[in-house]
C-alpha cells in the first residue's frame, strides 16, 4: 500500500530499458541484422541493468522493500506466510485439491496459461514495471475459499484474454517462495484480490466473491480498453465455497516434521530400547523429509511407516509424542495411508481403544495427534475402511473430546474436521440416522458457544454436509436453533465463516430445493 508509481515513471522506466538494449546489440555500421544478435556477446551494461535498475527512481523507491524482506522472512510473524504446507508432495490429496507446480511464464509476456504465478518478490516488481494493468490472487491452498474460487478466477482471465489482451493475471501463493509479495501488502486475509493500473495500486478487497472479482476485472478491462464485449458469465451455483457436485474432505498437511524428527532423533540416541534397532529408513527420510515424501518409492515408505509403529510398540510413554507425531504426518500422504491400513489394521485399532479406554493416561498431545490422523485417513477408500470397522470406537472418542474437552481449543479446531469428515462420507460410512441427529445435535452446540473461528468454520462446513439434500436432517437443525447461530456468523469478520454461513442459510432456508 506505500508503492506508487506515476506514469511518468513508468514511461521512462520502460523506455530506458528498451533502447538500452537496442543501442547495445544493434549497431548501424557493423551490425548484419537480427542474426548478428547470437553471434555478439552482449555488452556488460546490458546484463548489468538489475543493479543499473536500483539506482533508478523506480528502484531507489523499491530498495527499502528489498531490504526489510530477509527479516520479514527469518520472523514469519504470521503463520499464513510460513513455508508452503505442500511443498514436495504429489500424492497427498488436500480438502481443497493438490497444490500444481509453478509455471515459468514472465511477467509482460505471452503465456499459455490464463494466471501466472509469481515465482519471487523480483518477478511482481517486473509485472509492475512491465504490464500497463493487471489483477492478483493472493492465495493458499490450505485456504477453503481460495480454492472454490480459484477455477472461477482462472476462467475468467481465460476469457478476457481475447477482451483485453494487455490485461495480466497473476497469483501469489501466500506460503509460497513469493510469501514477502503478500507480507508487502500486509495481506491478513485470503482470499484477497488487488487490481493495478500503471504501477499503483487501484483497487482491492478480500473474500471468494465471484461478482466482485467480475466486476473488478471488468472495471481494469474498461480501462485499459477492450477489443471486444466480455460474454455474459453463467451463474452455475448458488454456493459461494460449497460445490454440490464435488465432496471435498480435510486432511491436516505435511507440516514442520522437524520437531518430531529432532526429537526422535535424540531419543534414538538416549532410548535403550532404541538403540540397538536398524534405523537406516528413517535417516534416510530424515535427510530431506519433504522431498523424500515425494520421491520415496511405495515399498520405502511402507518400511518407514512399518519402522515407526513397530518402535511405538516399545517406546515409554514420555518419549512417545514426536513418534505420534510423524506417524499423524505420515498419514497425510496417501501411499502411506493405504499401507497402513493393508498392514496395520490391528494397531489402530488398539490405539484407539487404548484412549477410549485409558483416556487420561494418554498424554494430550497424542490424543490430538490422533484426533488429526483420524482426520486423514478418511481420504482413501483403503483407510476409510479402517474408520467404518472400528466406527463405534471412533464415535465415542469423537463424542467425548466435543463434550468432555471443550475447553481445549486446540483438540476441538482437530476433532471438529473429523466431524467434517464424518458429515461428507456418512453415504459410506452408512451413518445411522440416530448418529446424524446426535452429529447435528453436537455442531449445533459448538456453534451456540464457540468463539474460535477454527472449530466454528469447521462446525458450518460440517453443518452443510449434513443438511444438504435431506429435508429430515435440515428440520432437525432449525429444531436445535441451527439457522439463528448461522444468521450471527454471516456478519462474522473472518471471510471463511462469513461464506460458509451463507451457504449453510441457503439450505436451511431453501430446504431440498
Amino acid at each position: 500500500t506505500n508503492l506508487r508509481l506515476s506514469t511518468e515513471d513508468l514511461t521512462s522506466q520502460r523506455l530506458f530499458f528498451f533502447f538500452q538494449a537496442e543501442d547495445g546489440i544493434r549497431d548501424a555500421q557493423e551490425s548484419r541484422g537480427l542474426g548478428d544478435v547470437y553471434k555478439r556477446q552482449i555488452p556488460s551494461h546490458i546484463t548489468g541493468l538489475p543493479q543499473e535498475f536500483l539506482q533508478t527512481p523506480l528502484g531507489r523507491m523499491l530498495k527499502p522493500m528489498f531490504d526489510g524482506m530477509k527479516n520479514q522472512m527469518m520472523q514469519n510473524s504470521n503463520p499464513m506466510f510460513l513455508p508452503g504446507a505442500f511443498e514436495g508432495q504429489s500424492n497427498s490429496q488436500t480438502m481443497f485439491g493438490q497444490s500444481p507446480g509453478q509455471g515459468g511464464m514472465q511477467a509482460g509476456g505471452a503465456s499459455q496459461e490464463p494466471v501466472v504465478e509469481v515465482t519471487s518478490f523480483e518477478h511482481f516488481v517486473e509485472a509492475m514495471s512491465a504490464d500497463e494493468g493487471f489483477i492478483v490472487d493472493f492465495y493458499s491452498y490450505t485456504c477453503p475459499p481460495c480454492m472454490r474460487i480459484k477455477p472461477i478466477y482462472e476462467q475468467l482471465a481465460s476469457r478476457y484474454r481475447s477482451i483485453c489482451p494487455k490485461l495480466r493475471f497473476y497469483k501469489v501463493n501466500t506460503q509460497g517462495p513469493a510469501r514477502e509479495v503478500a507480507q508487502q501488502f500486509e495481506i491478513t486475509s485470503i482470499p484477497t484480490f488487488m487490481s493495478f493500473y500503471k504501477g499503483e495500486m487501484f483497487e482491492k478487497f478480500a473474500g471468494a466473491d465471484n461478482r466482485r472479482l467480475e466486476s473488478m476485472i471488468d472495471l481494469m478491462a474498461n480501462k485499459i480498453g477492450t477489443v471486444s464485449a466480455p460474454a455474459p458469465v453463467i451463474q452455475s451455483s448458488p454456493f459461494k465455497v460449497f460445490n454440490p457436485s464435488k465432496r471435498e474432505l480435510y486432511v491436516f498437511p505435511f507440516d514442520k516434521p522437524d520437531n518430531a524428527i529432532n526429537k526422535i532423533k535424540t531419543a534414538i540416541e538416549t532410548v535403550p530400547a532404541l538403540k540397538v534397532k536398524d534405523h537406516t529408513i528413517f535417516e534416510a527420510f530424515a535427510a530431506n523429509p519433504a522431498e523424500n515424501l515425494k520421491n520415496f518409492p511405495g515399498p520405502n515408505k511402507g518400511a518407514l511407516v512399518r519402522w515407526l509403529v513397530e518402535n511405538l510398540d516399545v517406546l515409554p510413554k514420555e518419549d512417545m509424542i514426536p513418534f505420534y507425531d510423524l506417524w499423524r504426518l505420515l498419514l497425510a500422504d496417501e501411499a502411506c495411508r493405504k499401507f497402513y491400513a493393508k498392514d496395520f489394521a490391528e494397531h489402530f485399532a488398539s490405539l484407539l481403544k487404548n484412549i477410549e479406554e485409558r483416556e487420561i493416561e494418554v498424554a494430550r498431545s497424542n490424543r490430538v495427534f490422533t484426533y488429526r490422523a483420524i482426520a486423514n485417513l478418511f481420504s482413501s477408500p483403503e483407510s476409510l475402511t479402517l474408520i467404518k470397522t472400528n466406527w463405534a470406537v471412533v464415535h465415542s472418542i469423537v463424542e467425548r473430546c466435543l463434550t468432555k474437552h471443550s475447553d481445549d481449543k486446540t483438540a476441538l479446531a482437530s476433532i471438529i474436521w473429523v466431524v467434517y469428515n464424518v458429515a461428507a462420507t456418512r453415504k459410506e460410512l452408512e451413518l445411522s440416522q440416530e448418529h446424524t441427529a446426535r452429529y447435528l445435535e453436537l455442531v449445533c452446540g459448538l456453534l451456540e458457544r464457540e468463539k474460535d473461528e477454527r472449530v466454528i468454520h469447521g462446525a458450518i462446513l460440517s453443518l452443510i454436509y449434513f443438511t444438504h439434500g435431506n429435508n429430515d436432517n435440515i428440520t432437525s437443525a432449525k429444531s436445535r436453533s441451527a439457522h439463528e447461530h448461522i444468521a450471527r456468523f454471516r456478519s462474522a469478520v473472518d471471510e471463511s465463516v462469513r461464506l460458509a454461513a451463507e451457504d449453510a442459510h441457503y439450505i436451511l432456508t431453501q430446504g431440498t430445493n
